[in-house]
């Protein structure tokens, strides 16, 4: 009967190797709690396995790992259905902590694609970002947080994919991350639209706006959309801040 084994990778080894068609995989012997397991991973999954990576596997009689997920990296293979229900928030997250050794501002350009000619529209959006070093670890945060964090001080951060999703400067006792409550604002324009249109409808005032039910139509959507994804965003940024909270907790931070 299959198992589930769930831990901290402590020793493993990588082999690079072929199969009967020159295809390229790679052989893994990893150890979990001093016992060893196996993984065969093809070249084309990309995925890196070194000590102290997190994973969740689903493994056979002989240690055979048939199926895996590294939470913090979002990677996984084979059939991960099983494997998904023992997850929890935290496994997508690392707490760190320390004292800020260093501070890099740095500026990217994304390009968002075109919309005519190249050489006149330009689409590019510039985006800011930290780079914070600590003693045993580096990370990237964005500028809205990042801009607060001087060097020499001490802070705690949750992340995922070595960016910071929260950042608790202990020096300065400052918390960032915090939910915003922009779904409020999306509410009372969503309210303050329904009255504005629905006093029109009720005192015959309707031909004040050409196609009104159009009017009314779109207004709906983009209220009521702007509202649910600003919700949206709320709920996983409080949800976000729970776990920082629970892991802070048990590490004693």
């Amino acid at each position: 009967m299959n198992k589930i084994i769930k831990g901290e990778i402590s020793d493993y080894e990588r082999i690079e190797k072929y199969n009967d068609d020159g295809v390229k995989y790679y052989f893994y012997w990893i150890k979990i709690n001093n016992i060893k397991y196996f993984i065969t991973l093809p070249n084309n999954k990309n995925i890196w396995l070194s000590n102290q990576t997190h994973v969740v596997i689903e493994v056979d009689e002989n240690n055979n790992a048939i199926a895996g997920i590294v939470p913090l990296q979002d990677l996984n293979w084979g059939n991960i259905k099983n494997l998904k229900k023992e997850l929890i928030d935290a496994d997508k997250f690392t707490l760190v902590s320390g004292n800020v050794i260093e501070k890099r501002k740095e500026n990217f350009s994304i390009s968002k694609g075109t919309t005519g000619n190249s050489s006149v529209i330009s689409t590019n959006k510039n985006v800011t970002t930290y780079t914070i070093v600590l003693k045993d670890k580096t990370f990237r945060v964005h500028e809205v947080y990042g801009k607060h964090i001087k060097p020499n001080t001490e802070i705690v951060a949750l992340l995922s994919n070595d960016i910071a999703f929260v950042i608790e400067d202990k020096t300065n006792n400052k918390l960032y991350g915090k939910p915003r409550k922009d779904y409020l604002i999306a509410i009372f324009l969503l309210l303050t639209f329904n009255i504005v249109m629905f006093y029109l409808m009720f005192t015959n005032k309707t031909s004040v706006i050409k196609n009104f039910n159009v009017a009314l139509i779109i207004g709906e959507l983009f209220f009521g959309i702007a509202f649910l994804i600003s919700y949206s965003g709320f709920l996983s940024s409080k949800k976000t801040l729970n776990v920082f909270k629970q892991m802070s907790k048990s590490n004693g931070n």
